[in-house]
C-alpha cells in the first residue's frame, strides 16, 4: 500500500470529511487568485529578459543606420570602388582571418588598426610587426597597389587632371597647386591609393574609429596608454587626430590656425605627416569624398580638410615619428633594444639621442607631463 494512503488512513475522521475537503478547495482557490498576479509578473519578467538582447540588437542597428544617415554621403567613381573592392578581396585571401579580427584596440575605443605597407620591403614588415607586438598592438596590413602594379588604368581612375571634370571647391585645386605642379611619381601614387584603400575598408565596415600607421612609424614607449588618454580627452566630433609628428611641426609653437584645448590637444586645420593618425567614420568619408587624388598623401589630406571643413587635432608631445627610409634595422633597434645605433632622417634633423627619449620610461613620462607652454605670440 502506498505511503500516502497509510498516512491518510491515520488522519482524524473530521479531516477526511467532505465538508473539510471542500473548505480546503475554497482556500486553495483563493490562494491561487492571490498568487496569480505574482506569477504573471514573474512570467513577464522572464520574457522581457529573454527578449532584451534582441531588442538591444534591433536598437543598435537602428542607431547605426541613423548615424549612417547623418554622416557625409560617399559617391566614388565606379572604377575606384571596383579597384578598392578587388583589393579588399585580395586582402581577405592573403591575410589570415585571426590576424584581421585581432587588428583592433577596442578596449580604448579603436575599432581597427591598419598599416600601410610597401609589399617588397619584407624586412620592414618583420621589424614593424616586432615593434607592434612589443606594444601589444595587432594590425591589418594594407597590401596591393604597389608602384609596380600601377598603370594607365589606375592613373585615369584615381589621378585624372582635367579641371573641367571637377566642380565646386574641387575646381579650385588647379589654381592653387604649387608644391607639386607635376603629376605624382609612382611611389607617391602608390602610397596614396594604399591609404585610401584602408579608408574604403573602414567605410565599408562602418568602423567608428581607426588607427592608421605607415610601415616606418616608430611608437613612443607607453603608446597605447597615451593614445587612450588622447581619445578620452579630445573633444567629440573630431574627424582626424594626428598623433605623430615630423620635422618641427609642434602645435604649441605654431600660432597660425591653432586653438589650445589642453596641453596635449590642439585644434588645427591641416595634417601633420601621415605615418600615425586617428580617423573617425566621418573623417573617413570626408577623405574619400576628396577623390581624385591630386597631391601627395599629407597634402591630399589638407585638400580634403579645406574642402570638407574637417575638424582636426594635433597631439603634443608626439606619440610617433618616422624612421629613416631604407634602413632595415631602424624600427627594431629603435623601439625595442639598442636604440643608439639607429639614425633618423637628416632632413628631419633629429639627433641620435632622440630615440632614447622614446625608450626611457622616466624621460617619456617627463616629456609627456612637461609640454612647452602655448605661445600666444610669436
Amino acid at each position: 500500500m502506498p505511503l500516502q494512503r497509510i498516512l491518510a488512513g491515520m488522519a482524524p475522521r473530521f479531516l477526511r470529511s467532505p465538508k473539510f475537503l471542500s473548505s480546503r478547495a475554497v482556500v486553495h482557490s483563493n490562494r491561487s487568485l492571490v498568487l496569480l498576479p505574482f506569477f504573471t509578473l514573474v512570467v513577464m519578467t522572464v520574457v522581457v529578459i529573454m527578449l532584451f538582447p534582441l531588442l538591444a540588437l534591433l536598437n543598435s542597428n537602428y542607431m547605426m543606420e541613423a548615424d549612417r544617415a547623418e554622416l557625409p554621403a560617399v559617391v566614388l567613381p565606379p572604377c575606384a570602388a571596383a579597384y578598392f573592392r578587388a583589393n579588399y578581396e585580395r586582402s581577405l585571401r592573403e591575410t589570415p582571418a585571426d590576424e584581421r579580427h585581432a587588428a583592433h584596440l577596442r578596449h580604448i575605443g579603436v575599432d581597427h588598426v591598419y598599416v600601410v605597407h610597401y609589399t617588397p620591403l619584407r624586412y620592414r614588415r618583420g621589424n614593424m610587426t616586432a615593434m607592434l607586438r612589443a606594444h601589444g598592438v595587432h594590425a591589418e596590413w594594407v597590401l596591393g597597389f604597389d608602384k609596380e602594379e600601377l598603370n594607365t588604368s589606375t592613373d585615369s581612375c584615381f589621378h585624372y587632371y582635367d579641371p573641367q571634370q571637377l566642380t565646386g571647391p574641387k575646381a579650385r585645386r588647379y589654381n592653387t597647386r604649387g608644391l607639386f605642379p607635376r603629376p605624382l611619381g609612382p611611389a607617391q601614387r602608390s602610397v596614396l591609393i594604399k591609404h585610401f584603400s584602408a579608408y574604403y575598408d573602414a567605410y565599408q565596415h562602418n568602423y567608428q574609429t581607426i588607427l592608421v600607421l605607415e610601415d616606418d612609424a616608430l611608437l613612443r614607449l607607453g603608446f597605447v596608454k597615451r593614445l587612450d588618454e588622447v581619445l578620452r580627452t579630445t573633444p567629440s566630433g573630431y574627424d582626424a587626430i594626428f598623433i605623430g609628428g615630423c620635422m618641427r611641426f609642434y602645435a604649441w609653437r605654431r600660432k597660425t590656425q591653432t586653438e589650445y584645448i589642453t596641453k596635449h590637444i590642439y585644434r588645427k586645420q591641416a595634417s601633420r605627416c601621415a605615418h600615425a593618425f586617428i580617423l573617425s567614420q566621418a573623417g573617413v568619408r570626408k577623405l574619400l569624398r576628396s577623390l581624385p587624388l591630386t597631391e601627395a598623401i599629407d597634402f591630399q589630406m589638407n585638400v580634403a580638410m579645406r574642402e570638407e571643413n574637417m575638424t582636426v587635432y594635433w597631439v603634443e608631445p608626439w606619440l610617433s615619428v618616422q624612421g629613416q627610409f631604407g634602413e632595415p634595422t631602424c624600427v627594431t633597434k629603435t623601439d625595442i633594444k639598442n636604440a643608439g645605433s639607429c639614425r633618423f632622417s637628416t632632413q628631419q634633423r633629429y639627433s641620435r639621442s632622440f630615440d632614447l627619449r622614446y625608450l626611457n620610461e622616466t624621460e617619456v613620462l617627463e616629456r609627456w607631463e612637461n609640454v612647452p607652454p602655448f605661445r600666444h605670440h610669436r
